[in-house]
């Protein structure tokens, strides 16, 4: 056997089981949007956790998620409707959703297209995936100098407010903040070990029930970890770029 041939029997091999593992993830992601869709009324943070569970399949396999799916069920069904619940129960949804499909969970993905077509659709992947990639580094690149080129904010008003609402929110470790001419707005970078970056000339432009806000709404997303959850997505982003689910 070839090299050329053996390449281009890893790349069917690759191929058929990435085919395998879209259509699920595309199937519970469809599902998990028309189950966010009767929840008008739940809480806004059910909702959020709830549009997680759909990129978070494109990491796991379906069947890891169906307990947790099962959860989801009983938490989410004093918002949904009984006849919509009824229909669309996550652990029932899946199999029900392939079966609409034609395709039966228990089986394999589709038919591994002709060596070639696999061979090159998986170069036209990595191009994508590496491009997006490559932006992705120039953009936290860019972040890493305006955080290198900040000052230090260790006393004063700023520096109180930002422990304060630190306390109020109940956050063990201590935030970094830093003051930055070449930013316009807040942000937060780091996942261990948070930094808070703000322009300069915050403090003398608010009052400190609008600082207070401000530094709160940054430090929420330090509490629920968001950089690790964008971090997370970006990632997904990177290796599954052609799929519009983790655009969504």
């Amino acid at each position: 056997m070839t090299e050329a041939e053996i390449l281009h029997r890893g790349a069917s091999s690759l191929g058929t089981l990435a085919a395998e593992h879209l259509w699920q993830a595309t199937v519970f992601g469809c599902l998990i949007l028309c189950l966010a869709s009767a929840l008008r009324r739940a809480p806004a943070r059910l909702r959020h956790n709830l549009y997680l569970l759909s990129p978070l399949k494109f990491l796991l396999p379906v069947a890891l998620l169906l307990p947790l799916a099962g959860r989801w069920s009983k938490a989410l069904s004093p918002w949904i409707p009984p006849q919509f619940l009824a229909v669309f129960d996550l652990r029932q949804g899946l199999g029900a959703g392939f079966r609409l499909l034609g395709l039966d969970p228990g089986e394999a993905g589709p038919a591994a297209l002709p060596s070639p077509l696999w061979f090159w659709t998986l170069a036209i992947w990595v191009v994508g995936a590496v491009l997006l990639a490559l932006l992705c580094y120039r953009r936290w690149n860019r972040f890493r100098s305006q955080l290198l080129q900040g000052r230090e904010e260790t006393s004063g008003r700023l520096a109180e407010r930002l422990e304060l609402q630190r306390r109020r929110l109940g956050l063990k470790a201590p935030v970094r903040l830093l003051l930055s001419s070449s930013v316009l707005e807040p942000g937060v970078w780091g996942v261990r070990q948070a930094t808070l970056l703000l322009p300069e000339g915050v403090a003398e432009t608010l009052q400190d029930d609008e600082l207070d806000a401000v530094l709160l709404h940054e430090l929420v997303h330090v509490q629920r970890r968001d950089n690790l959850v964008g971090w997370t997505l970006l990632l997904l982003r990177c290796l599954f770029w052609f799929h519009p689910l983790v655009w969504w």
